[in-house]
């Protein structure tokens, strides 16, 4: 519903308006994470090996200003309304409350479905034999999953949906999105599968490819597992919102991968930059909002001066490094342009809220002149 959503979003934009400062001025940003080759598709990644170099270029430049963002960090997490770790912890405790209700049903329509993966198990093999004592600890820290939403009534599905959601509420999905889901499901009688992710790293082509890969074997494991059986013929839609748009898109240019259809709501690929101003905007609209229903007694200015401040610092600090997500927009619309083509963007539909300052399906429509132009709705 409309106000579902709504809800949803002013959620993703309260952590938004902290959280992406944090990530301007956190190590995370700076240390590239070791990333192994996985998939059937990893070949078809080296088309895009330039952007990442850019990317790790800017990393050993930015590496040295370590001891200076550790003291700006420590800055921002003793502000005021610390939205970013108030949204986090209210998801993680509203998890732990979902994990409990699940147990507590004779059966659920939830499942936190574990992936089997060959090549970790050939992995996890060879340190078994290296040293018998690692085995255990290793396949904790390979474990990958996704939720899996069954069907209503847990009969056989018309079709299979992809789900990717955005930036902090795609950790929770099960939770953040479970009405939207589950609504969905009921009316198309359909599974859905929506892998988790963290948003820790301004690499989104390994967000995307995390997300990708674990939807794409929980697919292959769905059809293969006794108890399910879907049949391989089985529609399969993709459905994504805010920055699951920008994921599903990378994954699809660099896999060539094709839904029967996508539905992307409130499509996001703005710049690293304009995503600390439009979070700024929004938090000064939401300081208003809550001055006016308390009659101006929501306190003093101090604490809306420093979280002013903050920003400016933040802004200051980007356009100084020019630190960026990769890939950039305009390298996201480029990949849009030259790897998706018509018959794939003909059956795209954008979804596009009104006063929504956090979509970006311009630029998709951008990307997509001189093709078949996708189905836009308004909500």
């Amino acid at each position: 519903s409309e106000s579902f959503i709504a809800t949803m979003m002013i959620g993703q934009r309260l952590f938004l308006a902290l959280h992406v400062v944090l990530w301007a001025t956190e190590s995370l940003a700076f240390q590239p994470a070791q990333r192994r080759a996985a998939g059937s598709s990893s070949s078809s990644w080296q088309d895009y090996r330039q952007c990442r170099q850019r990317h790790q270029q800017h990393v050993a430049v930015f590496s040295d200003r370590k001891t200076t963002t550790t003291a700006t960090t420590t800055a921002l997490r003793s502000s005021p309304g610390d939205a970013a770790g108030d949204l986090t912890s209210a998801l993680a405790n509203l998890d732990q409350v979902w994990e409990i209700q699940q147990r507590s049903k004779p059966r659920s329509r939830w499942t936190k479905l574990e992936l089997k993966n060959d090549d970790d198990s050939n992995d996890e093999k060879k340190d078994t034999e290296s040293d018998p004592t690692t085995a255990t600890a290793t396949a904790a820290t390979k474990k990958e999953f996704v939720y899996l939403l069954e069907p209503p009534g847990f009969s056989n599905p018309s079709c299979l949906i992809v789900f990717i959601g955005g930036a902090a509420l795609g950790t929770f999905p099960q939770v953040a999105y479970q009405e939207f889901l589950t609504r969905i499901s009921d009316q198309m009688n359909a599974a859905v599968i929506t892998a988790p992710y963290n948003v820790g790293t301004l690499d989104h082509f390994a967000l995307a490819k995390l997300v990708g890969e674990r939807s794409r074997k929980a697919i292959l494991q769905c059809e293969e597992d006794p108890q399910r059986l879907y049949n391989a013929n089985l529609p399969v839609y993709c459905l994504a919102h805010s920055l699951g748009c920008k994921l599903a898109c990378i994954y699809a240019a660099a896999t060539g991968q094709d839904y029967d259809g996508t539905g992307f709501v409130s499509f996001n690929n703005f710049s690293f930059g304009s995503t600390i101003g439009m979070a700024k905007e929004f938090a000064q609209s939401i300081r208003k909002e809550t001055m006016s229903s308390t009659n101006g007694s929501g306190g003093g200015n101090n604490g809306d001066t420093t979280l002013d401040s903050i920003f400016d610092v933040a802004q200051s600090f980007l356009g100084n490094i020019g630190l960026e997500f990769t890939p950039s927009p305009t390298d996201t619309e480029r990949l849009i342009s030259l790897k998706l083509d018509g018959a794939r963007i003909a059956k795209t539909r954008l979804f596009v809220m009104d006063e929504d300052n956090l979509d970006d399906s311009t630029s998709f429509l951008r990307a997509c002149e001189g093709m078949t132009n996708p189905t836009l709705s308004a909500l």
